[in-house]
């Protein structure tokens, strides 16, 4: 089995309770496929030789879980990107607007006036995007950013520099300061990047690196008293040990902080030798899964900061692993595109702040673009399927004799549109659900995929929600109608206070403005120079 390690190496661009139901006999029309899913089938699948299993989708639309604020929809962007190419063009239709750059470990090793970047070695490079570079597309492209300020050289001095060079030379404003990436895997902690080299000098501790957020916030307050701050961006090591992390983190620095950022690569490095497609898959559930880390990290901030306001979680960095090796053959092609799409339902469910896919473009797998700017399946997930996927979630849930099935639903505030997303991990059997839902009607789109074309197939869906749904293996579907009458008005659920991603019941949104920064709901904190 594919596990995520006590210490997960520098990724490239560093920088489901089952029950099964038999459905009345259905007859399988020939026409009925589409591109890869079939509606109102049941039975061998065209091109499948065993028989689906059958199950159920209840989607329950008065029950509300989440607000997806616009903060959910994210990347990374990585100082060897070129901003020249398709890019821009796929992000203006996908829903994406916050980006974080240089996206990775560069972020400790970026001059920011320079742009040069060290690495753990002590080479140095020049960034083929630099700082002012990503401002001018960041501006052209209308995005929201979240900036990496160096945080391994322990130089609050440098970060202040470098907030004021951003903030008035350049006169851009991030929505977020992190400081740092991954501190747990330092290997030069308090070394000026003239020193860096292929020997450690010194790594980090919780204690260590709650300090240096302390002094650099101190230190950039004096420069923007407005700032907001990422706390953690990630500790590197997977779920090992973050929970120390983000609790003494949140223990000395908590009033200033507007957010936790963790990175969650639920099947770790990839195994020596070939791994199968069910190893790549397998850990999206259970221990190491996104659910289970959002969990760990919420109780962490709990506990490392009882009387704060919630503070929320981002998954700053998100893919399924370590995309090489034994995993690369199906990083490079759409298998990884129900992976992406369960990982985002997860995050729906769970009412997650920021979900930022770990690289747009990259050398590395399992980004929209490779290094050659050949456009990756990924980037059809994002642009003809997700666009336009309804705000509020609600409750849905899954019974079929099987496992890896994600399904979430969502509608519009005034409940004049509902959406199904569901992917199949399952790498021999589809299924064929029977969808319970309220009564619809009105025209809409289904979206269908499962590899065997190079895009999603999109089918219209004349009267509503069908009454089945079928799904080979490794796949997904998502079913988005407009409805002649509203459906009953969400509410919120008890157990899940709609807001952020982390309860605070103030605001469904980042506000959204230049030249301010914007604000996490629930957690705009008044300057406070350390405590």
């Amino acid at each position: 089995m594919a596990t995520e390690p006590s210490h997960r190496p520098a990724h490239r661009a560093r920088g489901r309770n089952v029950a099964g139901v038999v459905l009345g006999a259905l007859i399988l029309a020939a026409t009925a496929y589409a591109g890869g899913l079939l509606l109102g089938g049941v039975g061998t699948h065209s091109g499948y030789p065993s028989p689906f299993l059958n199950g159920t989708i209840t989607i329950v639309p008065a029950e509300r879980l989440a607000v997806l604020p616009p903060s959910f929809w994210g990347a990374n962007l990585g100082p060897t990107t070129p901003l020249d190419g398709p890019l821009a063009g796929l992000l203006a239709q996908s829903p994406v607007g916050f980006v974080r750059w240089p996206g990775g470990a560069a972020g400790d090793g970026v001059n920011y006036t320079t742009g040069l970047v060290t690495n753990s070695t002590g080479a140095v490079s020049t960034a083929r995007t630099n700082l002012s570079a990503f401002v001018g597309w960041c501006r052209a492209t209308a995005c929201h950013a979240v900036l990496e300020l160096p945080g391994e050289i322990d130089d609050p001095a440098t970060a202040a520099y470098d907030v004021a060079y951003t903030e008035r030379t350049l006169g851009f404003r991030p929505d977020l300061w992190g400081i740092g990436n991954e501190p747990a895997v330092w290997t030069h902690f308090g070394t000026p990047w003239a020193e860096w080299s292929g020997a450690p000098t010194g790594n980090a501790t919780p204690a260590s690196y709650a300090a240096v957020v302390h002094a650099y916030i101190a230190a950039v307050r004096t420069v923007d008293p407005t700032a907001r701050f990422l706390g953690l961006d990630g500790v590197g090591t997977g779920g090992y040990g973050e929970p120390g992390w983000i609790r003494a983190t949140l223990a000395q620095n908590g009033p200033n902080v507007s957010a936790i950022g963790i990175h969650v690569y639920p099947a770790g490095s990839p195994p020596s030798g070939s791994a199968s497609l069910d190893q790549f898959y397998r850990n999206l559930t259970g221990s190491r899964s996104l659910p289970a880390r959002l969990a760990s990290a919420r109780a962490a901030v709990a506990a490392g900061c009882p009387g704060c306001p919630t503070v929320p979680v981002l998954v700053t960095e998100l893919n399924v692993g370590d995309l090489e090796g034994s995993y690369l053959p199906y990083a490079t092609g759409f298998p990884e595109v129900p992976a992406v799409a369960t990982l985002l339902g997860q995050g729906m469910i769970a009412n997650l702040t920021g979900a930022y896919l770990s690289q747009l473009e990259t050398p590395s797998a399992g980004a929209w673009l490779s290094a050659a700017g050949v456009v990756h399946p990924l980037a059809s997930l994002y642009t003809e399927v997700l666009p336009g996927f309804p705000d509020v979630v609600v409750g849905s849930s899954v019974a079929a004799a099987g496992a890896g099935l994600t399904a979430v639903a969502a509608t519009d505030p005034a409940g004049r549109s509902l959406a199904l997303l569901v992917a199949n991990l399952n790498t021999t059997t589809g299924f064929t659900f029977a969808l319970s839902a309220p009564p619809t009607s009105g025209s809409g789109w289904e979206w269908s995929w499962d590899g065997r074309t190079p895009s999603p197939v999109r089918s219209p869906l004349p009267s509503g929600l069908p009454s089945v749904l079928s799904l080979p293996p490794v796949s997904i579907a998502l079913l988005r109608t407009n409805l002649s009458v509203a459906i009953a008005p969400p509410v919120a659920a008890s157990l899940a206070p709609v807001g952020h991603g982390d309860g605070a019941a103030t605001s469904s949104t980042w506000l959204i403005e230049r030249p301010r920064p914007a604000t996490i709901p629930g957690c705009g904190r008044p300057p406070v120079g350390g405590r």
